[in-house]
């Protein structure tokens, strides 16, 4: 039996070991007349994602699963299914699929499309290394390194995966000749001890052999470098997120707060509160990714996009800020008093702030440390997740810290307003793509739902300065995101 996914152009669903980031999908099958095997994968293909590296299949694909029945009158198969369907961004799925066929004699027999495709993905299967006239041997590496010697034909076209994502890298090794074999460079998770035995599906001339556990030279220590190296990636990558487009805006907007704290006690107290609000920001959820973890959810850096509640969240908070930038409004909850008009009393809610904007994006350097928290202890994983928020608050820090670099600051006047307002059009662009990720997510009728939200809250944002009783527009502008939750619930 084949269970068909046929993703979009360019998208991707995933193997058992889905790379750097990604989940396999899931499938749970109910059958009181036929007993379903596991799953039985086809072999990958490498698809590159940003600065990182997915094992899945792009295009139409089958996950075919062996049903054995001893019921004379047919089979009923019901399955629910949970899978992940990416690009760069990921989008859930959740599913129920029901299936029943009569029996007509002892043998199976299928349409003839269907046979064709059947066989077309089952020549996909993995055979048993033994069967490959290519041996595989761990010849163990340098530190950070995994080196698997191949013998065998020299002109056949191989490809190598890890079975197991958790200590070697799924990208594409480095291959040289040496001595009338080849020898194969992995990269190894940062801070991961090295395991006694590491499994490869080896791809040779379109015929995959899996190799379960070629001996790696016996557990030993921990490959992938010194700890530190993570630590300081994280800092670096925290850093370096402070210039990424949905979070350089609010940064810019705080820093030009400093103009108008003159006192260098207060410049300190503003940037040791909001380095506060993002270390603990962080901190949280590094908490939240830690537990998901330990009850075996496949999680990582943005999972909260995946809901569609959290999304219309942000294309609320990105459209109000936008506005707030314009100045469509001065006042206002104390979020918006964070991300606007900004003073040391709203500081840790401005270094909460940054953190939640942040979600969605990904820094350079932080591929190598996010990825080691879904293998490392808890301890070790969280103390990375605190250097991230570390180095996201570092640059702001030092400015505070350092009256001259405080004193070159440009001194305030009108241009702040224009550059204020300036900010404003890369959030509604970051609007924009939210609303369409949300449309992703739920059809067309998210992104209806999403709009009209915007449209009914900008509403009471004008009425509410054109009337006394502020309290109406608060209850409408409730009201209308209420209503907009429960329809994204039923979408």
């Amino acid at each position: 039996m084949g269970i068909r996914f046929t993703p979009d152009e360019h998208w991707h669903v995933y193997w058992k070991n889905p790379g750097d980031s990604g989940a396999a999908p899931k499938f749970q099958f109910k059958s009181e007349t036929a007993q379903v095997g596991d799953i039985l994968w086809p072999y990958p293909k490498r698809l590159p994602v940003a600065h990182l590296t997915n094992l899945g299949y792009e295009g139409a694909t089958s996950y075919l699963f062996r049903v054995k029945t001893e019921n004379a009158s047919g089979v009923a198969i019901e399955a629910k299914l949970e899978w992940l369907v990416c690009r760069e961004e990921c989008i859930p799925g959740f599913g129920t699929l029901r299936l029943e066929r009569p029996a007509e004699g002892a043998e199976a027999v299928f349409a003839t499309p269907v046979a064709a495709e059947i066989a077309a993905y089952a020549a996909r299967l993995p055979v048993s290394g033994t069967d490959s006239s290519h041996t595989l041997r761990i010849d163990g590496g340098r530190d950070g390194e995994l080196d698997v010697a191949i013998e065998g034909p020299a002109n056949a076209e191989i490809e190598l995966f890890p079975l197991d994502g958790d200590f070697v890298s799924p990208a594409r090794p480095a291959v040289k000749h040496a001595d009338g074999r080849r020898i194969a460079t992995f990269q190894t998770a940062k801070g991961v001890a090295r395991p006694e035995r590491v499994g490869f599906l080896l791809v040779a001339d379109g015929q995959a052999y899996e190799f379960p556990a070629p001996p790696t030279g016996g557990g030993g220590p921990a490959g992938g470098g010194p700890y530190w190296i993570l630590i300081l990636s994280a800092l670096v990558g925290g850093a370096l997120l402070n210039f990424m487009p949905c979070v350089f805006p609010v940064i810019s907007m705080k820093a030009l707060s400093l103009l108008k704290i003159s006192d260098p006690a207060g410049r300190r107290r503003d940037g040791w509160l909001y380095s506060a609000g993002v270390v603990t920001a962080f901190t949280a959820l590094g908490a939240a990714v830690l537990a998901l973890r330990s009850a075996g959810a496949a999680v990582g850096w943005g999972f909260q996009l995946q809901s569609p509640l959290v999304v219309l969240s942000l294309v609320l908070l990105f459209w109000l800020m936008a506005l707030n930038f314009l100045g469509v409004f001065e006042t206002g909850a104390a979020v918006m008093s964070s991300a606007g008009k900004m003073n040391w009393r709203s500081a840790f809610g401005t270094g909460v702030l940054s953190v939640f904007i942040a979600a969605p994006c990904t820094g350079p350097f932080m591929g190598a440390a996010l990825g080691a928290t879904a293998a490392l202890p808890g301890p070790e994983a969280m103390a990375i997740f605190m250097a991230l928020g570390s180095g996201l608050a570092l640059p702001y820090l030092l400015l505070t810290m350092n009256a001259t670099l405080a004193r070159r600051l440009p001194r305030s006047g009108p241009w702040m307003e224009t550059l204020k307002q300036f900010f404003a059009f890369p959030l509604f662009a970051t609007v924009l793509w939210l609303l369409w990720v949300l449309g992703s997510q739920t059809g067309p009728q998210g992104w209806l739902i999403g709009s009209s939200t915007l449209l009914a809250v900008s509403f009471c944002v004008w009425l509410g300065r054109r009337t006394r009783r502020s309290w109406i527009a608060w209850l409408l502008a409730i009201g209308a995101v209420a209503g907009a939750g429960g329809g994204l619930r039923s979408a």
